[in-house]
């Protein structure tokens, strides 16, 4: 990512503004749990996927160079999948719907071939909140800083949508069957309460030479594009926020409730702004269950007594960070961008290694997801 202007973006996505405003008063609501199910969400472990001082954690194992088109990228992609394919329904098959989209792509440094990942949790589902991160390491010309791991940028933050996806399992399977109760008992409704969880792990958003709009964001940028270009005839409960009338065709892209990137988590003391208006009230929701998750000792592991200051900042931020979500919000989908400011110091250093790690943080970023996901789907309280 880069810290610059990105006026074409942020202009193509000014006037979408607007027609957020009814999603956004209606996501605001206060929390409807209560402390004994907050409890509940947060009491999976998620030391085997997060732990990076533990060989056989998932973040441990990909904590590796992972550059586009090499050997380690392929590994480190089929590991992500691997643990998503784990949760198994009755038949024995995956509960996550993998789709892998590979491309090539024309580098400074020649045609590389990518591969996003898309996982979605019910693929019946109208619209999907979508929890994405790039899985790639920056690309270093041989020397020193080629064995670059990115372990901030964002091996960690992949581990952490992983957790998620474990740790709401069997809350993600009461909604999936609650929603398609509802379809059935309402054949014509808009699809407004219809939205499941997509998680996206972006494959080449690291420039190869030097940041620019074709030198950046590849997979964000392909993703995109495929599902801007991509028309789909609604079925009975598809209706989004950006059509014009029922029953119309209507872009895939415009599935997309909302857009949560993660970037440069997981080393101590972060301060993550707003950076966008229109998502100022998740953000305000992230700061709220913070506060709460630290009110009931839930949110660092036990035992851990170390005076630490809120993750969440209520300040806003520059909207000039050049991430994986330029090309969506060029489309118009609202971004709610964590990631600090200032960036951590270990950015694009070879010591951003397993060193720079907190897991204590780590801990607590997971514990947050968890209960901001079960809010913002509804998800049924178990």
């Amino acid at each position: 990512m880069r810290l610059a202007s990105v006026g074409r973006w942020v202009v193509c996505a000014i006037a979408a503004a607007a027609a957020h405003a009814v999603v956004a008063a209606a996501g605001a609501r206060g929390s409807s749990l209560s402390d004994a199910a907050v409890a509940a969400l947060v009491a999976p472990d998620p030391a085997p996927i997060l732990d990076h001082r533990k060989a056989d954690s998932l973040l441990a194992r990909i904590l590796i160079p992972r550059v586009p088109g090499t050997e380690n990228s392929t590994r480190v992609r089929n590991a992500l999948i691997e643990e998503l394919e784990a949760p198994k329904d009755a038949h024995g098959k995956s509960k996550w719907h993998i789709e892998t989209q590979t491309f090539d792509a024309e580098t400074p440094v020649g045609v590389r071939r990518m591969t996003n990942i898309i996982a979605t949790r019910d693929p019946h589902a109208s619209r999907h909140l979508v929890l994405a991160a790039h899985y790639d390491s920056k690309y270093f010309p041989p020397g020193p800083l080629e064995a670059f791991v990115g372990a901030t940028d964002s091996a960690a933050p992949c581990a952490m949508l992983v957790d998620l996806a474990l740790a709401l399992d069997a809350q993600l399977d009461a909604h999936i069957a609650q929603q398609a109760d509802w379809r059935a008992k309402h054949p014509h409704a808009d699809g407004s309460n219809d939205t499941t969880l997509q998680l996206v792990f972006l494959d080449g958003e690291e420039a190869f030479h030097v940041w620019s709009p074709s030198d950046s964001v590849y997979g964000a940028r392909q993703l995109a594009q495929t599902l801007a270009q991509t028309w789909v005839a609604p079925n009975r409960t598809l209706q989004a926020r950006h059509m014009t009338g029922r029953g119309r065709a209507m872009r895939a892209i415009q599935r997309m409730e909302h857009f949560v990137l993660l970037d440069l988590l997981g080393a101590p003391n972060p301060r993550v702004p707003y950076y966008f208006p229109d998502t100022k009230w998740m953000h305000t929701r992230l700061r709220d269950i913070e506060a709460r998750l630290a009110s009931l000792q839930l949110l660092y592991p036990r035992g851990d007594t170390q005076k630490r200051m809120p993750m969440l900042d209520s300040r806003r931020g520059p909207s000039g960070i050049g991430d994986d979500h330029l090309p969506f919000l060029a489309e118009g989908v609202p971004i709610l961008h964590l990631i600090p400011m200032p960036f951590p110091t270990v950015w694009h250093r070879i010591s951003d290694d397993a060193t720079a790690l907190d897991y204590a943080v780590m801990h607590a970023w997971a514990k947050l997801l968890r209960v901001f996901v079960a809010e913002v789907l509804d998800l049924p309280v178990l």
